[in-house]
């Protein structure tokens, strides 16, 4: 097992006690059952103690190994999406994008900062907002993004509700800085959507703290939206749920190319389109 694998799933076990061992109680608290209150507190106590003795074994390991895939799990994963095209025939196109983005990045550094474009990068990542602002700035760059999106009629939003703009929680900040999360597709009745944001953890030094805010520079945390919200990830969840005419399958099932594909593509229009010098 690689070493990053034990210390993610760490940060990830200690997340989970304090959601089973804190979060649940007190979200069901107010059911005045004493034995659906017992049967729940025994099943946490009973979770809680798993995890613990799960998270002794996972310290135990030895780091072992790295996280490369190689060519043949490749294989299996691009497969899963009935993508055949040969991994180096990918890596080569991602390398031809990768000299076309380094080109476009030299550029822009140079509009920003002509007499020292190589700390334009850093220039730009001062701009971010505080710890406090982190939500709310997310939040108003959403608001807007909503309205680019009707006024340049890009897409045709089958609901104008926003998902609620959140601190991720604490069982999932090891391994996602930013995600969209909406409802199961065979839900019923309205629920709502949430725009997840992991805030600096606080066992991170000031400096590292600074850093980690300074990746939610306003241009990255406004792409950021583009992607997960508007009009990328959340924009499909909306489709799903204004088409419960629908096959279980194509609501119930996804594809990682297309869904990451569409949020990519999301991105590259709202520049081309001037989402970004409009905000």
């Amino acid at each position: 097992v690689p070493a990053v694998f034990i210390e993610v799933a760490d940060e990830d076990l200690l997340g989970a006690l304090g959601f089973i061992g804190n979060d649940v109680p007190t979200a069901f608290s107010d059911v005045h059952n004493p034995q659906l209150q017992s049967e729940l507190a025994n099943a946490g106590r009973d979770a809680v103690a798993a995890l613990q003795h799960f998270r002794s074994f996972l310290l135990q390991l030895k780091p072992d190994g790295n996280f490369v895939l190689g060519r043949e799990a490749m294989k299996t994963l691009l497969a899963a999406d009935m993508v055949d095209t040969p991994p180096e025939t990918i890596i080569s196109l991602g390398e031809q994008n990768l000299e076309k983005d380094r080109a476009d990045f030299l550029q822009v550094a140079a509009q920003i900062d002509p007499k020292h474009p190589m700390s334009a990068l850093q220039e730009i990542r001062q701009d971010h907002p505080s710890l406090q602002n982190l939500i709310p700035t997310a939040l108003s760059q959403l608001k807007e993004l909503q309205d680019f999106v009707i006024a340049h009629h890009l897409v045709t939003l089958p609901s104008l509700v926003l998902p609620e703009v959140v601190a991720t929680p604490p069982f999932e900040q090891a391994l996602i800085s930013a995600a969209t999360e909406w409802p199961g597709p065979f839900e019923k009745t309205f629920l709502p959507s949430f725009y997840d944001i992991t805030p600096p953890s606080p066992a991170l030094t000031p400096l590292q703290a600074e850093e980690a805010l300074e990746d939610f520079n306003r241009p990255a945390l406004l792409n950021t939206t583009i992607h997960e919200v508007m009009p990328g990830h959340f924009v499909q969840g909306l489709y799903l749920y204004a088409h419960p005419e629908w096959s279980l399958i194509r609501r119930g099932a996804n594809s990682y190319t297309t869904t990451e594909g569409w949020a990519h593509y999301g991105e590259q229009m709202m520049v081309e389109q001037g989402a970004e010098d409009h905000s």
